[in-house]
């Protein structure tokens, strides 16, 4: 591959620029989402290996997620399932985007965490309009209403509507009020 190419790539591929896209993704599928993920991990590892990962380990995150994540990775050594256990040891990776997120929307970089935030609140948005024409097609179909949901939507959609009544309240989210005042209506149905 040319040396041109690398640099286009490296300028795309940035926890920057991935951040967002995990948040959007993250709604609409999490298997989709883990894909972005897992990119914008190691992008992030990528940037941070001149730091040394110093900023990572300064955070006030960094202790409880190592605990947290050693004590699941123990796990196996009383689970029913070992098997199952190693499965799903791949999860323990979401406790990183702590550290992507925060790093990419550091106080220096206030600014940074809108993208984040809107993309967000885009595919809560997105899975809301959905959800407003799926589940009543489903129960006219002959389907329960509960067995018509996700177990898992009223949570992004809760949090969602904390980040957008929060965002409300911002002085500097002047230019984004629109957006979260047309992304309530479908995600607060």
């Amino acid at each position: 591959m040319s040396r041109a190419f690398h640099l286009r790539a490296g300028e795309w591929v940035t926890p920057e620029k991935l951040a967002p896209v995990f948040a959007f993704s993250l709604v609409i599928s999490i298997s989709f989402g883990e894909l972005f993920l897992f990119l914008s991990l190691v992008a992030w590892l990528f940037a941070e290996r001149s730091a040394g990962l110093k900023r990572a380990a300064r955070s006030p995150f960094f202790l409880p997620v190592l605990a947290f994540s050693c004590v699941a990775l123990l796990s196996v050594l009383w689970s029913v399932t070992p098997a199952r256990t190693y499965g799903r040891f791949h999860r323990l990776l979401f406790a990183g985007m702590l550290f992507v997120v925060g790093d990419v929307c550091s106080s220096e970089r206030e600014e940074a965490i809108w993208p984040t935030l809107i993309a967000y609140c885009a595919g809560a948005t997105t899975l809301a309009v959905y959800d407003l024409f799926r589940m009543p097609a489903m129960v006219s179909r002959g389907t329960s209403w509960p067995d018509a949901g996700n177990m898992r939507d009223p949570q992004f959609y809760m949090v969602a509507i904390c980040l957008l009544v929060g965002m409300l309240f911002i002085r500097g989210a002047a230019r984004w009020r629109p957006f979260m005042i047309l992304s309530l209506l479908p995600v607060a149905a």
